[in-house]
């Protein structure tokens, strides 16, 4: 799956070489549940993107990201039998390829650099399943996932700052990635259901690179669990 995310992120740096102003690398944890189904418990997962800050006029830029994220949610299991009683836990995980490119305004205090950004999200499923922490519960419950979409649509809402140490930037953020696209599909009656909603939080490292152009010119490399 690493692989799929370099070849992006390599489109990105050629098509975008001569407006970028700045390499970033993210990381954090992610926190995702899907509601109206039965995975609705907040699982934590992990996360990676990697991208491009661009067309930055001081008080606004453009942020062009592709990445790896894990979705889904959790439920809690319990099972009776005659002559004993169990628990467990089932975690529904999609993993995904993420593409999206959000507008930001920013405001900078002395090194301090704030900012918020809304922008469109694109997410291709990769791979999904489930996981037991219970070996006695996977082996009597046969789980029974509808099927899961692979193309979703949705946005990605950020916040966060960083400050700057020229060359170099040091922050947090916040994300908010709410999906439009239902995350399931009945495949009897062909009705979609399930929300996904995930919330990242993490730490960043940015570095400023130039040209011979009066315009800086970076990347942006993101991380988030």
């Amino acid at each position: 799956m690493f692989k799929y995310l370099l070849v992006l992120f390599f489109l990105i740096v050629f098509s975008q070489n001569a407006l970028t102003q700045r390499l970033k690398i993210e990381s954090g944890v992610s926190f995702s549940s899907t509601k109206k189904t039965m995975y609705e418990e907040r699982a934590n997962h992990f996360q990676l993107s990697i991208g491009l800050d661009y067309f930055d006029k001081g008080f606004c830029f453009l942020s062009s990201n592709v990445g790896y994220f894990r979705k889904g949610g959790k439920v809690t299991l319990g099972l009776v039998e005659e002559y004993f009683s169990s628990s467990g836990v089932e975690t529904l995980y999609i993993d995904c390829i993420t593409v999206n490119t959000t507008f930001n305004l920013k405001a900078q205090l002395r090194k301090s650099i704030f900012y918020c950004g809304i922008g469109p999200r694109f997410d291709i499923n990769m791979k999904d399943g489930v996981d037991f922490n219970n070996a006695s519960i996977h082996e009597l419950v046969e789980p029974n996932i509808p099927h899961i979409n692979k193309i979703s649509i949705g946005l990605k809402c950020t916040t966060g700052f960083y400050y700057d140490l020229f060359p170099f930037q040091l922050g947090i953020y916040c994300d908010y990635l709410p999906t439009f696209t239902k995350t399931f599909k009945n495949s009897s009656t062909n009705k979609m259901f399930g929300n996904n909603r995930t919330f990242n939080i993490g730490a960043s490292l940015g570095y400023k690179l130039y040209t011979n152009y009066t315009l800086d010119r970076g990347i942006v490399v993101g991380v988030i669990l």
